[in-house]
This record gives structure tokens, sequence and C-alpha cells, in this order.
């Protein structure tokens, strides 16, 4: 009897067991098993050749370093994912993309069925490029639905996209971009997306986006939206900060698409415009409980939120807007869109247009919005901006105006305005409200606020206002105010964001908001809030693992300058004369910050030919510059660079770490290094050369102040062409520190006169070189050209220097007591030919120029 077949059968029948890999950056070998932390892999090629199965677990060591691209294979399955983690205490797991283009730093592709968890990435360079920070994305995937993609803890920074204002390409490139490719063959979409207390800074061009390349415009509720759409997609709890235009894209997203308590601020920063965040082609999509603050665009779309075509049934609720260049909602609908709801949130000293009722829409309903304008700004307050139809109800609104130059703006929408109270200047075309109020609506504290929706109780009515009971009820309203108190109260509605519960005489507490998780590094401010309603006065008390916390009796907890031991859970005990309740507790979680990353600057710096002409550069442009000259004359330049490592001291229980980067000519450079056995002083005048050691050819190759013993460290060459190169500094780390400078040579530049200067140097930790910030090396001097005189006067002025760098010129009258006046900059012309025009240079006797490098 042959049992082999059966034999298969049952092997198929029982998977092999989930299986837990460790990946160690320093300790590990790809020789191992990776199934114990003592026998685990060290490189990212190593996972990216695994397919792991359902329900393993990819864990990385805290405070690791990888270069690459992590692309791991495999799909988990339903309750059964692939999770990657972090194991070991210390700072996140870094994986640098090392400016990869086309893909993402973390990459996925046709999988489903994953968790990110606790990772940092980066992929930064020189340049813009089509980079991603996390990426995941489909194409024609089998079976057509994508599910169970989470990012979550994660700190994704410095990614270097795209900056473009309108460029679909652009528009693809950031922190985390979820996208489908191609669904021509097979059609194709996500189901089941988490994206949640991720920090996303310094990227371009968007912070995060949901994207269907094939389409974003089919309109939603027909074949093909339904086709393409994003369900079930949670975006919660994320700060996105420095981003070159939108903070968030949300596309394509259904009645199950949540997003959620973010905060996210200094949005369109490097395009010229740029709504923070933005439907497009989404049917009920509920965005709540957003902060935005600091949009910088120098045009329009500076707001926090944007209807954008085709988003009928979006909810925009319960968010706080402040500081932006323009203000809280802009619409860019649909002419057929209906029922765009923007309701409950609060817009303080914002700048711009507050409410943009831009594009046609059906149907929008803007209500109990408060808004506050201070003095010193001139923001439209309304504007309908564009002649297009447009039909909107604008209800139990509450106008905050101490500006006299705020102003409204009409055409010819369909508009209708009702129980609306005005407060303040009145600009002209303030609307007409058949129950239109203007009496002081009697806030707590109007005018108060900051960072933060906890920050903001001034906006909340006090007995006796006028908006109390006052409202139109709105159907459908939500069910509560901007604090979660109860929508309506006492069986009316109020005007503004709040709806005043002091009639209440035997309400016991009830809990709108509990207090959140949190995650902290160690010295960080973390702060705890809860709402909650109920008769007043309500007494909050704080308590840590269970035991009260002292003077902690406030709506919000804040802990400063954390460190472990405040890691625990926390509640609060709030009560009046009704009652009590106690709130779930909200763990805080802290971690060891990284160790910071540190630049040295240059002691000194000097351009060596022929071994007997040593000249320090004077030059103003190299002011606060490590500069990397070459000989222009054809001969064989040494260069060398003095670091002075007293005081620089990165973590000593990791390797020290030299890391030169820059532009090597087409030949090969030779890079040696030395350490003096003194620091080296200033450059000064009386400079002596000292004898280098004997397997140096020659013996004038360093320069100081005084005799110095050299000690070799390394010798090697360098390729031609861009260059990176890093070296471990000697152990142990402290003597390097305590007495020792290290110079940099290069030697052996074949041509000189075409090698471009740009090396920067830096030491730190090896966990921490992506994240260095390196001190920007100008190009050799320009070539200035003769200067041109017009005949209407105007001066220009023509200089050769390699292209790409970028200059300022500078004027002044006085070289005695020069008070130098920024010109402008001047343009590129090709070929290396930079020209500036000075169009006020005959209004000028005389005139003396200086040009520097930014």
């Amino acid at each position: 009897m042959n049992l082999k077949p059966l034999a298969l059968l049952l092997l198929a029948a029982f998977p092999a067991p989930a299986a837990t890999y460790y990946v160690d950056s320093l300790g590990g070998n790809d020789a191992h098993s990776g199934l114990s932390e003592t026998a685990a892999w060290k490189t990212l090629g190593k996972v990216n050749a695994w397919t792991f199965q359902p329900g393993d677990t990819l864990l990385f060591k805290a405070g690791g370093s990888w270069t690459g691209q992590l692309n791991p294979k495999g799909s988990g399955a339903t309750n059964n994912p692939i999770v990657i983690n972090q194991y070991g205490a210390g700072p996140k797991p870094l994986i640098n993309g090392n400016g990869a283009t086309g893909f993402g730093a973390v990459y996925l592709f046709n999988q489903q069925y994953w968790e990110i968890n606790n990772l940092e990435v980066i992929n930064d360079a020189a340049e813009g490029g089509d980079r991603r920070g996390i990426y995941l994305s489909a194409s024609n995937f089998p079976g057509g639905i994508v599910r169970h993609l989470q990012v979550r803890d994660c700190h994704i920074h410095h990614i270097k996209g795209l900056v473009d204002q309108t460029s679909s390409a652009a528009k693809r490139t950031g922190g985390i971009i979820v996208e489908t490719i191609e669904d021509r063959q097979v059609p194709t979409r996500f189901d089941d997306i988490l994206i949640e207390n991720c920090v996303i800074a310094t990227v371009d061009n968007q912070g995060l986006a949901l994207n269907h390349r094939v389409s974003v415009s089919d309109y939603p509720g027909t074949p093909a939206w339904e086709a393409r759409k994003f369900t079930r997609v949670v975006i919660r709890g994320n700060s996105i900060s420095d981003v070159a235009k939108n903070a968030m894209i949300i596309r394509l997203t259904d009645e199950t698409g949540l997003i959620e308590h973010n905060v996210c601020y200094d949005t369109a920063v490097r395009a010229v415009t740029g709504n923070t965040i933005f439907s497009r082609s989404c049917r009920g999509t509920v965005f709540q409980f957003n902060e935005g603050y600091l949009n910088r665009s120098s045009d329009f779309d500076g707001s926090l939120y944007d209807a954008d075509l085709q988003s009928p049934g979006c909810i925009f609720q319960y968010s706080y807007s402040h500081d932006n260049s323009h203000g809280l909602y802009w619409q860019c609908t649909d002419a057929a869109d209906t029922n765009v709801i923007v309701r409950y949130n609060l817009s303080r000293n914002d700048r711009g247009i507050i409410f943009c009722m831009n594009y046609d829409c059906a149907s929008t309903y803007v209500y109990n919005n408060t808004v506050f304008v201070p003095a010193d700004l001139s923001p439209r307050i309304i504007d309908e901006r564009r002649s297009g139809a447009k039909t909107y109800f604008f209800y139990n609104n509450l106008i905050y105006n101490l500006s006299p130059t705020a102003a409204y703006r009409w055409y010819n929408g369909n508009r209708t305005f009702d129980y609306n109270l005005f407060y303040g200047h009145h600009p002209d075309g303030e609307p007409a409200d058949p129950h239109k109020l203007t009496a002081d609506p009697l806030l707590v504290a109007p005018g108060s606020g900051g960072i933060g929706r906890s920050t903001l109780a001034g906006y909340q009515l006090q007995a006796g206002s006028p908006c109390i009971d006052s409202g139109k009820t709105v159907p459908g309203n939500g069910g509560r105010d901007f604090w979660g108190n109860p929508v309506p109260f006492n069986s009316a509605t109020d005007r503004g964001a709040h709806e005043w519960q002091g009639s209440a005489s035997n309400q016991p507490p009830v809990i709108r908001e509990p207090p959140a998780s949190q995650s902290a590094v160690q010295g960080a401010t973390v702060a705890f809030e809860v709402i909650a309603s109920g008769a007043p006065p309500l007494a909050y008390q704080w308590r840590k693992a269970g035991r009260t916390i002292p003077e902690a009796t406030q709506a919000t907890l804040t802990l400063s300058n954390v460190t472990t031991n405040d890691a625990a859970a926390y509640d609060v005990l709030i009560t009046n004369a009704f009652g009590a309740v106690t709130s779930a507790t909200a763990t805080l979680t802290v971690a060891l910050p990284p160790p910071p990353s540190r630049t040295l600057a240059a002691a000194a710096w000097a351009t060596i030919r022929d071994g007997a002409n040593a000249t320090v550069n004077p030059d103003e442009q190299a002011l606060g510059y490590a500069m990397v000259k070459y000989s222009t004359t054809g001969l064989s330049a040494k260069t060398y660079l003095a670091f002075d490592l007293a005081g620089s001291r990165p973590d000593p229980d990791r390797p020290a770490l030299l890391t030169l980067q820059g532009f090597s000519n087409s030949g090969m450079q030779h890079l040696r290094l030395w350490a003096l056995d003194q620091p080296c002083p200033e450059m000064s005048p009386d400079l002596v050369w000292i004898t280098a050691p004997a397997n140096e050819t020659n013996s004038n190759d360093l320069l100081t102040s005084g005799p110095r013993t050299a000690t070799p460290i390394l010798d090697t060459l360098l390729p031609g062409g861009p260059v990176t190169h890093t070296l471990t500094l000697p152990a142990p780390w402290d003597q390097w520190i305590q007495n020792q400078t290290l110079v940099l040579v290069l030697t052996g530049v074949d041509n000189p006169s075409n090698a471009p200067a740009g090396f920067r140097i830096a030491v730190t930790n090896q966990a921490q070189l992506p994240s260095l910030t390196f001190s920007t090396l100008p190009l050799p001097p320009p070539t200035l050209k003769t200067p041109l005189r017009r005949q209407d006067g105007a001066l220009e002025l023509l200089f050769l220097s390699p292209a790409g760098e970028s200059f300022s010129i500078f004027a002044t009258t006085n070289l005695a007591f020069p008070a130098w006046m920024w010109l402008g900059t001047p343009v590129f012309l090709g070929n290396d030919l930079y020209q500036f025009t000075d169009l006020d240079a005959a209004n000028h006797p005389r005139r003396f120029y200086r040009l520097a490098s930014q």
C-alpha cells in the first residue's frame, strides 16, 4: 500500500507553524536561522529574499539601522497577519531608503494581511525624485481586493519626493502612499486600511495619500467607482508636519472611511498652495476631531479642509482650525454633490477665506461652527469666489469678529442664512438672516486658546448667552457638540459650536471623550485630556496606576520632562453633586531618546599645492563652511580638513562613524585619515609645516601652528563620481574625544580643474546617520567677468560657476562701514554662466558688490 500521497495531503492540510524572525544590524549574521535573538539575521537582503507565512512575526532590533529597501515577501491571512515590529529597548529600528526611487523605503506589492509597527523610515536625497517612505501598492491583484494593511507608531521623515503644484507624479510621492497602480485586467481595490499614531515630518510632496493611478475621477456610486473604492479606511492619531503640499489626500473612500484625531501643521511650505486635508471622489467619509494650523499657502487653497471634486455626503466636524493662511473650509465640489456637511468646528485666527464656497454644489450644510476673528487680521469670512451655481445653507453659526477690515464677497450662490449670530464689527455685505442676532454671545474667554483642542474652553457659552436655546435644530446633527455635550439639550439647540449644559440641575458626569493612550520619548511633554459633561461644577482627580496624583485636578493632565518612571496606566475620576464616573485607562509608553546627531565644523582648512604653498581661505562666502577646494593649475593638489572632536561626543557605547559625502572627479581620489596628538588651533599667519609619517611620500602634507605627531588611521581610494564613504573610528572612541584631532587628507586628483568641490563631513553614531544635518559646502569661487554698463544705466554682472549652486547678490556704497543690501539672485544661463542685472546702478555714483553662496 502506497502512503506517500496521503502523507503529502496531510502536510498540505497542516501548514508550518508561525515563526518569529529576528534581525540585528550589528550582531546578526545572514547565515543564522533568524529564529532567536542570538541567531538573528543581519541584512535587508536576507529579509527581502524570504517568503513569510501567515502568522509570522518579523522583529528588527531597537537602535539598529539598515540601508536599502525593506521589501519582504508573502501574505498573511484572515485573523492571521504577518507582523513587523521591534524588539529590545531603544530607538525605533531605522530603514534608510538612501534615496531609492520608484517605490518606497518600505514596500509591499500585491500583498495583504500585513501590520507594520514601530519603524523609523527615511528616504532622503540632495534632489527631489519619485520617492516614498512607506508604499503599499497593488496591480491587477488576484481576487480583486487587497485586505488588512496596517501602519502603526512609525516615524517617517525626510522623504525627498517631488515638489510640484499640479503634477500627479508629485502627488504620488511622500510619507505614506497607498495606491492601485493598474486594474484593467483585474479590478483591484483596498479594504481594511489602518494608519494610526504615526509621526510624518519633512516630506515632499504629500504627508499621506490614497490613490488609484488609472482613475480617481469616477463619480461615487458608479460601477467604476465601486470597483475602485477604498473601504474601511481609518487614519487616526497621526502627527503630520513640514509638508511640501498637503498633509493628506483622501481619495475614493466611502461611508466606512474615518479620518480622526490627527494633528497637521506646517503644511504647503514648499509648494505654492495646498489645503491641509482634502477629499476626492469620496462618499460619506467622516473627517472629525482633527487639528490643522500653520498652513503656509502663499496663494489659494490654504485651509484645514477641502471638499474637493465629487465629495457627496462627506462630513467635516468637531475639528479645530487656527493660524492658517486661509481658514476652516474650502469647497471645490462637483455640481452633482449633495449633503456635504461642515458642523461643530472652531476657527481661530485664520487669515484668508474662512468659508470658501468655491465650486458648484447641489447642497452643502454649514452649521453650528464658531469663528473668532481678532482685530489685527483681515479675512474674508465667507467668499463665494466663483460665479458657478452653488446651493448652501448656513445655520446656527457664531461669528465673533473684532476686525474692522474683515469682509464678505458674494457672486451668485443660492444661499440660505438663518439663526446665525454676528458679533463685533459688521462689514458691508454681512448676510441678511431672518433670525439674526448681533448681541454679545457671552463666550467664557474669546481670543484665548492655543495648540490643542483642550485649550478651547474659552469658546463655550456662559449662562445668559443669547445663543442658548435660540438656534435651529438640524435633523441628523450628529447628536453632540464640539466638546461632546448632547445636542439638543433641553429640547432646543444653541448657536455656535457649544451646547450649553448649565440648565441641567441633576445630571451626573458623563465622559464624552476619554483620555487616549500615548507614546513619547524621554524628556518630552505629554498631555492627557478628558472631555466630560454634567451638572457643574465638575471635579477631576487623575490617578497613576490607581494612585491619586496630588494637585492633578483639571480636565487636562500635563506631564513635563517624562521619564521611564512615568510609563504607566492613567485614568481620571470625575465627580459632581449627582454622581461620579471613572474614565478608561490611558497608557503612557516612554522610550529612551536616540543619541543626538552631531555635525563637526572644520577647525581649519587650506589648499596645498606642490608641498610649498598653503593659503588660508579668507572668502566671506566660506564662513561657516567646511570647504574642500582643489588647485586649478592642473598640478596635483592636496587638501586637508582638521576636526577638533572635543565637546562633540556621540554615545560611546555605539560605533562612531566619520562620513564623507560629495563628488569625486572621474579619476580616483586617495583618502588618508590621520590623527594629531593635540587639537588643531585656529588658523593664524604663523602657520608652520609638520613632518608626516615616513610612509607619506610628501613631507609637507599637514599644516598646523606647531610640531605635532601624526598617526595614520586609514588609507583608501575613492571611485570617481558621487561618493559616500563611511569609516568607523578606532576603538575606544573616548581616546579620540579627549586629546585627538582628526585630519582628513584627500590626494591624487588627476584633473583638479574639472573636479567640483562639495564634500561634507560629519561624525555621529551609526544609528543616527540618516538624521545628519550637514553644512552645505560651496563650490569653488566663481570666475567674475567684466561688468557691462547698458545704455539705460543698468549694470550687468556675469560670472562662471559650476551649475547647481545658488547665489545671492549684495551691494553697498561704502566698504569702510558697509551696510550690505540684498539685491536678489542671479539667473543661470547655462554652460556654468550666471547673470545679474542691477537696474538701480545708475542711481549710485559708486557701488560695491558681494557674491555669496546660499
